[in-house]
């Protein structure tokens, strides 16, 4: 990251960062107290602009959140008869899509948890890098057949992209190994959280539940509370222009150590080195 070393004392910098900070880190001594402000994924980010918004049924914005609260607890109406139609025809375990052909990590992780499922007679069918089925179309293919998305979501605090979205949108229960803390992102009990189980238990829960469909639709509560929304292209303007034109000029908690903040892996020091 190229600053410059001196700049007028009026001058207000923003930090943007959308790319996740394990794989693009902040390497420069004089970013610290740098910038005045920061906007990016990051849940304590001066602006924050996730990748998608869960909201209540009221239009509201829960998630993600630092302090997320999840109605989850609340009686769930009786599932319609469509909802079940939905999941009657699947008959495939786990899709998994795949756009970055370089992600060694999952692979290796893909294939341990295929060999887990192996032992079930389940399958985990690769989208995308000339694997198993192409990439486009993999939305309804999902919806109609597959049980499961198995998603990884990267190292990084608080990234979780849009890539959830591929289950949320097709009548799928999203598997995702994650660094960052679901509970302030998604719904409980509409995911299975890979950080918690190992392959083996994973592929036993698959199991069991494609052969209980009381437990499988169970992971759609979430249907009774919230819609899923995929984040609008210019968000954080609105707050852009509210710092702007505010008059206070400020070092914010985040950019005053910049470095540090951003940083969530032993990988970005690495790279760093």
């Amino acid at each position: 990251m190229a600053l410059p070393l001196s700049r007028p004392e009026n001058q207000r910098y923003i930090f943007y960062g959308m790319e996740p900070s394990d794989e693009v880190p902040v390497c420069n001594p004089h970013a610290d107290n740098f910038f005045n402000y920061t906007w990016s994924y990051k849940l304590d980010s001066d602006i924050v602009s996730p990748f998608f918004v869960v909201r209540d049924m009221n239009g509201s914005a829960v998630a993600p959140n630092l302090y997320a609260e999840w109605a989850m607890s609340l009686p769930k109406s009786s599932q319609k008869l469509e909802e079940v139609m939905k999941f009657k025809n699947k008959n495939k375990a786990v899709a998994m899509l795949v756009k970055n052909c370089k992600d060694n990590e999952g692979k290796f992780y893909a294939n341990k948890l295929r060999e887990a499922l192996k032992v079930h007679a389940e399958e985990l069918d690769v989208f995308g890098c000339k694997r198993d089925y192409p990439l486009a179309g993999s939305g309804a293919v999902i919806a109609r057949e597959y049980y499961y998305v198995l998603v990884m979501a990267g190292k990084a605090h608080d990234y979780v992209t849009d890539k959830v979205l591929k289950a949320y949108w097709n009548n799928a229960v999203p598997i995702i190994r994650a660094r960052a803390d679901l509970t302030k992102f998604l719904p409980p009990g509409s995911y299975i959280n890979a950080h918690f189980h190992t392959p083996e238990q994973i592929a036993a829960i698959v199991h069991y539940s494609i052969n209980n469909p009381s437990v499988y639709r169970s992971f759609f509560k979430w249907r009774n509370f919230y819609t899923f929304h995929k984040r609008e292209e210019f968000d954080g303007i609105c707050e852009i222009c509210s710092i702007l034109n505010g008059r206070a000029l400020f070092y914010s908690n985040s950019s005053a150590h910049l470095r540090e903040w951003w940083e969530s892996s032993r990988i970005s020091r690495i790279k760093c080195a």
